[in-house]
């Protein structure tokens, strides 16, 4: 049983953690700032512990491999390796805002884009220096209550580089409340993501546990003894 528990810790752990930061991130009192990078590396480190131990990587790993042994498994980890690598490619050039509605998102990347150099004009997915051909694109949720500030064009890098403190300073200045139900719907699927299964394990018989008497409604009767 302990060696089950830590297995599932292991394969559903991280995928809990990241839920529970999206929550966190969401119960600031003021708008918060992540970079992509950071929002990127928890969500592939638990996607990633749930491919690499959960149950999909065990059925893939036994349809490629007939007995999959170690070089198996070490194979099966480079590659989701190589793949989240790969599929991190944009993710530096991402900044996320959590707690935060789309008409102050918008207004406070304009005010931050005006401390930086160049001449930024509002297009409709966001802001654009023509002259520079580089810009931001804005995606925001009213929903969920974030935004997602994509820099592209030439020098995107040093773009959102310069970007992050003038809008962290910018967010800086604004009091929000924080927004508890989607808050707490992103706790709860982080607690059913990790207790539900450890409840379902704890609740199963051990195999090596005696099996139960059955109940009866009649009172155990003394054997006859000998004649």
């Amino acid at each position: 049983m302990t060696s089950s528990m830590a297995a599932l810790l292991v394969t559903l752990g991280p995928l809990a953690c990241y839920f529970a930061a999206q929550g966190l991130w969401l119960c600031s009192p003021r708008p918060r700032l992540v970079s992509g990078t950071v929002d990127y590396l928890l969500m592939a480190f638990g996607l990633g512990a749930l491919l690499a131990y959960g149950p999909v990587g065990g059925f893939l790993l036994q349809a490629v491999f007939r007995s999959p042994g170690l070089a198996a498994h070490l194979a099966w980890l480079s590659l989701l390796t190589t793949a989240a690598l790969a599929l991190a490619g944009p993710s530096h050039r991402r900044l996320l805002v959590y707690n935060i509605d789309p008409a102050r998102a918008h207004a406070a990347l304009r005010e931050a884009l005006a401390q930086l150099p160049g001449e930024f004009s509002p297009t409709l997915n966001g802001f654009e220096d023509r002259v520079a051909g580089r810009g931001l694109a804005l995606k925001t949720s009213g929903r969920s209550r974030t935004a997602e500030v994509s820099a592209f064009g030439r020098r995107a890098d040093e773009l959102i580089l310069a970007l992050g403190p003038a809008l962290k300073a910018r967010l800086a200045t604004e009091r929000r409340r924080p927004a508890w139900p989607i808050a707490f719907a992103w706790f709860a699927l982080a607690l059913a993501t990790l207790g539900g299964p450890i409840a379902w394990r704890s609740a199963r018989p051990r195999p090596d546990a005696p099996p139960r008497p059955a109940a009866s409604g009649q009172p155990d009767r003394p054997s006859p003894g000998p004649g």
